[in-house]
């Protein structure tokens, strides 16, 4: 089916979608009935969010890193991208319940970097090249093991100075190192499945954007949100919401013990990509965005697609929410994993709704 008369390419302006958690989601409802069960078991404490809407400390941190990686100096246009990241407020309403200021500054320079590479290698052309530099990109990140192969090396330096990546791979490298340092290794494990398949996702997105151009539209809803799923990296975004507030689950065996710990976390994971394409209509305009392939999918112009798009997420939350509450009412012990991903997602869903990165 061919692109509706609305194409990506002439999307109009619009304001961002209202994702607010309260309208869309009922979160607070749910965190304050998930805390009422951890106080009545008594086994363990509600966590408390200590960080307030705005860390200054954790800004300046933010971006002296960045500074000192070489980024800014290697790709000055980063340097405003990052203001309207605005890292001191995205930390404390990503990831409200962070254990330390430390466990905050880490997953939130992962979070922020990470938005920048994105945006990077969203420019590349050369899936080839992207390849290369994601293969660097796990290294670096203690995903896969280094491979001695000297022509491989040097077709990766090549890519990386070719695109001036050479900063990105030295911050990478740091925060890296840090996880690998603190992060408990059956966390670590999944934690780098899930960076594999992120940064392969990458790959993915360029193919599928070479054939939308030869094709003339766009993939399928099928096939979309197939590589969409793992490219929005809400799993990634799971683990590090309980490793930084230190509520991780026992062992690797713990996260498959019921169903439902799986079906939350890829709940959480549909509505981040749910959240993130509806706030990003504008700004997604000639890119891949799942409104757009409901547009082609459905037959129909850009605003009955996003006001189907926005039931389905409300359908989709609302399911999150039985399944989470559940889980935490059957199994208390999981209250405060429960409390602490949902959190983090519905900050999420507040980032979308209202942080600039988003508008245009």
């Amino acid at each position: 089916m061919m692109l509706s008369t609305a194409t990506p390419q002439s999307v109009p302006h619009q304001p961002a979608p209202d994702l607010t958690p309260n309208k869309l989601g009922a979160w607070d409802e749910l965190l304050s009935r998930t805390s009422e069960l951890l106080l009545r078991d008594g086994s363990k404490r509600p966590p408390k969010q200590q960080w307030g809407k705005e860390n200054e400390e954790l800004g300046r941190n933010i971006e002296l890193a960045l500074a000192e990686s070489g980024l800014f100096q290697e790709r000055p246009e980063l340097a405003p991208v990052l203001r309207k990241l605005n890292p001191g407020r995205l930390g404390p309403t990503w990831f409200p319940f962070a254990a330390s200021m430390d466990s905050l500054d880490l997953v939130t320079l992962y979070v922020v970097t990470f938005f920048l590479y994105d945006d990077v290698i969203e420019d590349m052309l050369s899936v080839h090249e992207i390849e290369l530099i994601g293969h660097r990109t796990l290294v670096a990140l203690r995903a896969i093991d280094d491979k001695e192969n000297f022509e491989l090396n040097r077709q990766i330096d090549a890519a990386i100075n070719k695109h001036k990546m050479t900063s990105f791979m030295k911050l990478i490298e740091d925060i890296g190192a840090r996880f690998q340092e603190t992060m408990p290794r059956h966390i670590h494990n999944t934690f780098s499945a899930g960076n594999r398949g992120y940064i392969g996702s990458l790959a993915d997105e360029r193919i599928l954007l070479d054939d939308k151009t030869s094709l003339d539209r766009m993939p399928s809803l099928s096939d979309f949100l197939s590589w969409r799923r793992t490219n929005v990296g809400g799993t990634v975004v799971a683990l590090l919401a309980e490793f930084c507030a230190d509520v991780c689950l026992e062992d690797a065996l713990a996260r498959t013990s019921d169903k439902r710990i799986l079906k939350v976390t890829a709940g959480l994971n549909n509505m981040m990509l749910f959240q993130n394409d509806l706030a990003s209509i504008s700004r997604d305009a000639g890119r891949l965005n799942l409104v757009f392939a409901m547009m082609d999918e459905m037959g129909v112009e850009l605003s009955a697609a996003t006001e189907s798009t926005k039931l389905l997420y409300q359908s989709i939350s609302k399911q999150v929410m039985v399944d989470a509450l559940s889980l935490a009412k059957d199994k208390p012990y999981l209250a405060e994993w429960v409390v602490v991903v949902t959190a983090t997602f519905a900050g999420l869903a507040k980032y979308h709704s209202s942080f600039t990165r988003y508008q245009n």
